[in-house]
């Protein structure tokens, strides 16, 4: 049975694993290089690494999970322990989504008053999450 679930979702770790460095590089987490570095750019480094995280992997990581508990509880069957690790599963995975998405609304509210105190910075929106510097 284990044999048959690492089977089924190891073509799915593959590609993640394969993917994620790619969506890294296609993003540009880091947004300066060298003697160009400011307040701003740390303000974006932190804008663009809570943005990967929240948009790109959690809910990647989230769907997966997702898959996984409901396997479990269509093959649970008659098997109470099974079926209660899956349902654990599904509830952790809405708790765990919760809280991600409520610390994300925190943190972007806090870089967001902190960047509008500051001199002239600006963050362009919630969905693009872009900073403006002066």
């Amino acid at each position: 049975m284990r044999k048959t679930i690492l089977k089924m979702f190891l073509p799915a770790i593959t590609f993640l694993y394969l993917a994620i460095p790619t969506l890294v590089a296609a993003d540009g987490l880091v947004p300066c290089s060298g003697p160009d570095c400011d307040f701003c750019k740390l303000l974006q480094l932190i804008l663009n690494i809570i943005n990967f995280v929240a948009k790109t992997l959690t809910p990647a990581v989230a769907g997966l999970l997702v898959v996984i508990g409901g396997i479990m509880y269509l093959l649970a069957g008659a098997n109470p322990s099974l079926l209660s690790k899956a349902k654990g599963i599904l509830l952790n995975v809405v708790v765990g989504l919760i809280i991600i998405y409520v610390s994300y609304l925190i943190v972007y509210t806090v870089l967001n008053v902190l960047s509008s105190n500051t001199a002239g910075f600006t963050i362009s929106g919630w969905v693009s999450g872009s900073l403006n510097c002066p």
